[in-house]
């Protein structure tokens, strides 16, 4: 598991990271939603055995989700959830957390954290929580 960057871009107001694990390879970026709007972090997933470089070149990065964070945390309010997300994936592959499961987990934290307030995950990952979810209630119930 390793963190393999986590950079600022575009004049510092926007970050990029990318993080290399067992199970899964991601690269964020932190960025602003538009003029005058929030700012969101966008994780996309890619294969293992590709670079970031690689698979970005080849096409094969897939957007996985989307959190929108609070449009009053400061600059550096915004930088340091993004390294703490990317530390978190980081830590989660190692506990063999699936990447939606464990971007679900954190971003549930962020908001009720007041750090972000939406999310949205492609369908893939978005049925993936879901089953989740439904066996997470069926053992309760049980």
């Amino acid at each position: 598991m390793t963190i393999l960057s986590n950079n600022s871009r575009l004049l510092g107001l926007s970050r990029y990271g990318v993080m290399k694990g067992t199970r899964y390879a991601v690269g964020m970026s932190l960025a602003p939603e538009g003029m005058f709007k929030g700012y969101s972090i966008v994780v996309s997933w890619f294969p293992l055995e590709l670079t970031w470089l690689d698979a970005r070149n080849s096409n094969q990065l897939r957007t996985t989700a989307k959190v929108l964070l609070n449009p009053q945390l400061s600059k550096e309010g915004r930088e340091t959830v993004f390294g703490a997300l990317l530390q978190a994936l980081d830590t989660e592959d190692g506990q063999n957390l699936g990447l939606p499961c464990a971007l679900y987990a954190n971003f549930c934290w962020m908001k009720n954290n007041g750090f972000a307030f939406d999310w949205i995950f492609e369908p893939i990952a978005q049925d993936i929580i879901d089953e989740a979810l439904r066996a997470g209630e069926e053992t309760k119930a049980a």
